[in-house]
């Protein structure tokens, strides 16, 4: 008996900090500013930009960041001494 209620409490527990981070993500999303909103009602979408006002992403300079990345000489991980 006392399994069972573990169980159920363990669930519950679970149930709660599911609903609570979902609930922090929600909460998370940035604004929109009011030159957004204009420019939403003014022609039904909002583009040139994303939801913060940003230009949009340009995939030839990610893809230069991303093989810059890559190229990168990395130093040897030390050994873990147990």
């Amino acid at each position: 008996m006392s399994i069972l209620i573990g169980v159920l409490l363990l669930v519950a527990g679970l149930v709660y900090l599911v609903r609570r981070l979902g609930a922090r993500g929600q909460m998370t999303a940035a604004p929109l500013s009011d030159s957004a909103i204009r420019e939403i009602e003014r022609t039904g979408r909002l583009e040139g930009r994303d939801a913060d006002g940003d230009a949009p992403l340009d995939d030839d300079e990610i893809a230069a960041a991303e093989e810059e990345f890559w190229a990168e000489e990395w130093d040897e991980p030390e050994e873990y001494e147990r």
